[in-house]
């Protein structure tokens, strides 16, 4: 036990530990020195959760004072704790640095203007000082991406709470916030940053399976669409190490089996951009994967290229028969982005066109049908209703396009 003015020295690996105790009504203080420079315990605590979040090895820690730590601040960011230690490069959203296979020059610019809008809204909530100036600067960005924007500003905050646990978390504020037109891919989003988060994408899979509430409030952090948070978690796996999750076909082993649908949805989407929005080599690779999984890959790809954009007519025309069976599947994706957008209040004309070619329906009206089965959902498992969810729209194309 420590005396009054004592010092204690623990050592834990290279950690070295001090607790001092001046007198009976202090509070123990954590002393660390980091190479003879004094940084603070909040500092420390976060490059070691960077160093995690960000897959990179902790970093080493020698000596340093670190003061008790306070009362949680206030701010998304305090101390520019993003911008130092989350920042992610331009670069890494060209296609060159991914190394896509990408041959028309306006497809590539749509593809990196995308990815530039989803780092502008991450580093948007790494910078902003409160919700209120996160959503102010989201509404200045272009109407047609700024669901992108979202929804890397929810992969951003996600990450922070990790990062600044003694903080008051933003991430579900951020999703039932009435500025948070984008639920879709908010929650997606999350996904992305569970990505980043060594078992967090396990927790949060073994929690969707076994919440047996279904909630309807798409801004509600466990409704139904928290499922999506598996469909951003394969995105994010296929577009950053696709020669491992589409060329080699590797799924996440921790995941169960009604977990998988969704992360090979979000597979599915990634091929419209890691194959270059083509309606040639998205089916052909599509063809490679073991038949159970076509469907939700589908799924993905009409999901994507019904929301992003970037085909012709003849080419949405050539991936619906190029779909054959799984049509149907297809179609459930292109609904689910006609929803997001009609979610938000700008359907972009590249959104009819989709629905009009692969529907041929109103976009109002593939919408409505999102809602009516949403609505039907009996209480159970968040995965199970996801998963009847989709089936149910499915069903519905399959028995107007006979």
């Amino acid at each position: 036990m420590l005396l009054a003015g004592q010092i204690g020295l623990i050592r834990v690996g290279n950690l070295s530990l001090a607790l001092a105790k001046r007198a009976r009504s202090c509070p123990l203080q954590l002393v660390l020195h980091v190479v003879g420079r004094p940084i603070s315990g909040r500092v420390l605590h976060e490059k070691r959760n960077h160093a995690l979040i960000m897959n990179q090895a902790v970093p080493p820690i020698g000596h340093a004072t670190v003061p008790a730590l306070g009362p949680p601040m206030g701010g998304l960011s305090p101390w520019g704790v993003g911008r130092r230690l989350l920042h992610i490069s331009p670069r890494e959203v060209t296609t060159e640095r991914r190394r896509f296979c990408v041959d028309d020059p306006q497809k590539k610019h749509r593809i990196e203007l995308i990815g530039s809008s989803f780092l502008q809204g991450y580093h948007f909530a790494l910078e902003s000082a409160t919700l209120v100036s996160l959503t102010q600067q989201l509404a200045g960005t272009p109407l047609e991406y700024q669901g992108f924007a979202y929804e890397g500003a929810a992969m951003a905050i996600a990450l922070l709470d990790r990062l600044l646990p003694w903080r008051s978390a933003q991430l579900p504020p951020f999703l039932a916030t009435d500025d948070n037109v984008y639920p879709y891919l908010t929650h997606v989003g999350v996904g992305w940053a569970m990505a980043r988060i060594p078992g967090a994408m396990a927790r949060l899979a073994n929690t969707l399976a076994s919440e047996n509430q279904c909630v309807h409030d798409p801004q509600a952090p466990m409704s139904v669409l928290a499922c999506l948070a598996l469909d951003g978690y394969g995105f994010h796996q296929a577009y950053f190490a696709w020669e491992r999750f589409v060329k080699a076909m590797v799924e996440p082993s921790f995941l169960t089996a009604d977990a998988l649908p969704v992360f090979r949805q979000g597979v599915g989407r990634s091929l419209v951009f890691v194959l270059g929005m083509s309606a040639v080599r998205i089916p052909a690779c599509i063809a490679r994967f073991p038949s159970s999984c076509q469907g939700d890959l589908w799924s993905g790809v009409g999901l994507a290229a019904a929301y992003a954009g970037g085909w012709t007519s003849q080419e949405l025309q050539a991936l619906l028969e190029s779909a054959g069976a799984h049509r149907p599947d297809l179609a459930q994706g292109v609904a689910f982005a006609v929803k997001a957008r009609q979610r938000a209040h700008v359907v972009p004309a590249h959104t009819h066109l989709a629905c009009e070619r692969v529907w041929q329906q109103p976009v109002g009206q593939v919408a409505q049908l999102c809602d009516t089965t949403l609505a039907e959902l009996p209480s159970m498992p968040l995965l199970t209703a996801y998963a009847l969810w989709r089936q149910r729209i499915q069903d519905a194309y399959a028995a107007s396009h006979p």
